[in-house]
């Protein structure tokens, strides 16, 4: 089923008609675009303190490598303990908490 037939002649047409106008309007010599003027943005001090600490948190490794190094050293030397009940908390800390 054929709706409407259009020629390669009248395309070609259409094109070279169009595009020069949509570039000319998009891009005319001698008139350096303004920006808009009355908009302002301002960050309160709040936000201001927000945004610095969320760069200090990106910023901090993600490991605390003195920490695990102290652990690890501890577990090779044999002393490092935990005892029955400390578990036992975590355990039932963490089963209550769901």
């Amino acid at each position: 089923m054929e709706i409407d037939k259009v020629g390669s002649q009248q395309v070609r047409l259409y094109t070279q008609n169009v595009q020069p106008a949509e570039t000319k309007k998009a891009t005319q010599p001698g008139k350096p675009k303004e920006a808009a003027k009355g908009d302002e943005v301002s960050l309160s001090d709040s936000a201001k303190e927000l945004q610095w600490a969320k760069q200090l948190v990106e910023n901090a490794p993600d490991v605390r490598e003195a920490r695990v190094a102290e652990i690890k050293s501890r577990i090779e030397d044999g002393t490092y303990a935990v005892s029955d009940e400390a578990i036992v908390d975590k355990l039932l800390e963490n089963t209550h908490g769901e």
